[in-house]
């Protein structure tokens, strides 16, 4: 009588490591699948999140506008200066005079960043885009970052004779990965406000 061995063959063995590889490749490429489509839907939502942020400020800055001062009717500019509280028929006296005259200054730089300026000065204080703001007012960074991975490009436009309708256009851009794992994406959006105090 002859003793059973227990254990495995080598052929056994081997059979069992190569099913074994063949599923742990097959799961490793499944996961690397899922983390790149989860990087891609993460792009796309910061693009979103960022456009509708913009869309948002200008579009509550303008709600409250009394005066639209740049870009000038029948220009395009990458600022849009508007007034609060302030006579569109002279652009110098309040509407309201217990109530302050204040600006809201929205400006493009040349490095694809958005900023926001708001005080009370009049007239506007003559600065640059991204730079400090004049003593008694802020400035709001909105969109972009200093690496230039995530850039805005925005115009401003008043048709000739609309005394307060802005063309809003503006384009939120992600570069390409550096990795070469994500292709550079962008985001385009359009609509027209109007300072509806004026």
């Amino acid at each position: 009588m002859t003793r059973r061995q227990r254990g495995f063959t080598l052929t056994e063995l081997l059979v069992g490591i190569s099913l074994f590889s063949i599923m742990a490749a097959a799961i490793a490429a499944f996961q690397t699948v899922l983390l790149h489509n989860q990087g891609r839907m993460m792009r796309g939502a910061l693009l979103d999140d960022t456009a509708t942020l913009i869309g948002i400020a200008l579009r509550r800055r303008l709600a409250t506008a009394s005066h639209v001062q740049s870009p000038i009717p029948g220009a395009a500019s990458p600022a849009l200066t508007v007034w609060d509280n302030l006579d569109p028929a002279d652009g110098l006296s309040p509407l309201v005079g217990a109530e302050p005259v204040r600006f809201a200054h929205f400006c493009a730089d040349a490095a694809g960043r958005l900023f926001l300026y708001e005080g009370s000065f009049r007239p506007l204080p003559s600065f640059g885009c991204g730079a400090d703001p004049p003593p008694g007012s802020t400035r709001m960074a909105l969109a972009g970052d200093s690496t230039g991975r995530l850039r805005v490009s925005a115009l401003f436009n008043r048709p000739p004779g609309e005394s307060n309708v802005i063309q809003v256009q503006y384009q939120v851009a992600l570069s390409a990965d550096p990795d070469g794992r994500f292709a550079a994406v962008s985001r385009r959006t359009q609509f027209v406000l109007r300072a509806v105090k004026g």
